[in-house]
Order: C-alpha cells, then structure tokens, then sequence
C-alpha cells in the first residue's frame, strides 16, 4: 500500500473490460493502469468509469466474470492467460508479459502457480 489507498476490487464490469483489453504494452501498461487507478483510488472498488478512456473504448465485452477481482487475482489471471498463450512456455510467457523470467519464476512462486 505504497500511496495508503484502500482499493479493494475491481467491480464485474470493469474487469471484464480490463480483461478484454489487448494490452499493447504488455504487462507495464497493465501495471500502469493499476497503478493509476489505485492513486486516484476515488472508491474501494473499481468501477469501469474510473478507467482510461482509451481503455474503455478498445474493450470488447466478450468477457463475464462472475464477481469483483482483487488487484492480486487480476495479476495472476492475467499471468495464466500468458502462459495459456505461450503453451506453458515460461520464457514466452515472460515475454508476452514484459517482463524477466526471474521475475516472472518470483510471481508463480508468489501466487502458488510454480511445478
């Protein structure tokens, strides 16, 4: 809790453009968003008006999530698609992510998801 915000979720609707989102930039615009929206933390839980504009337009709603998602499990969701992606490579995976495998290996490790 580096900016003592209490953020504690992300509401259905925002997730689900959160996670239909493309992330051109990989994880680092992911981390940026979350990042952000946890600053300007207006609420405890995120709503889909709180996300960048840019955001907001690109999603396509495919996705229904059954409930509100911590930052945390957004995370870890967003790293079991990437391995989805990269069929289990970790390397790959990594790299889809932008970011080092070192990194990513502290992550699996960090959310129980490691062999």
């Amino acid at each position: 809790r580096i900016y003592r915000r209490q953020v504690e979720g992300v509401e259905p609707e925002a997730l689900e453009v959160l996670m239909s989102y493309p992330w051109p930039g990989n994880v680092r615009e992911l981390e940026n968003t979350v990042e952000g929206l946890y600053v300007l933390g207006l609420r405890r839980i995120i709503r889909v008006t709180d996300l960048p504009l840019h955001i907001r337009k690109r999603a396509d709603l495919g996705v229904a999530p059954t409930g509100a998602m911590s930052i945390r499990e957004l995370e870890k969701e967003t790293i079991l698609r990437a391995l989805k992606m990269a069929g289990g490579n970790k390397s790959k995976a990594a790299k889809i992510l932008g970011i080092s495998r070192n990194r990513l290996y502290r992550k699996l490790k960090a959310y129980g998801l490691e062999e």
